[in-house]
């Protein structure tokens, strides 16, 4: 899948990465690095990310939301 994005974002182009399992955040965290293709980014979360559903029910439920992007090179 990373291939994939790889090859179809523009440079410069973003992969925002959000979920409630702290174990599949790190693994995403991984794969974005050992790709090559991508440079990790310490960017907050975008706002529209509370505009969904599921976000907003997590949040509701007191789970915390772990996020990451990356940036193709």
């Amino acid at each position: 899948m990373l291939e994939s994005l790889h090859r179809t974002l523009a440079r410069g182009g973003r992969i925002l990465f959000a979920t409630d399992f702290f174990d599949y955040y790190v693994q995403a965290r991984v794969l974005l690095a050992a790709h090559g293709g991508f440079t990790l980014l310490d960017a907050l979360p975008p706002a529209e990310l509370n505009l969904s559903l599921f976000n907003q029910r997590f949040l509701q439920a007191g789970k915390e939301i772990f996020f990451t992007s990356a940036a193709k090179r």
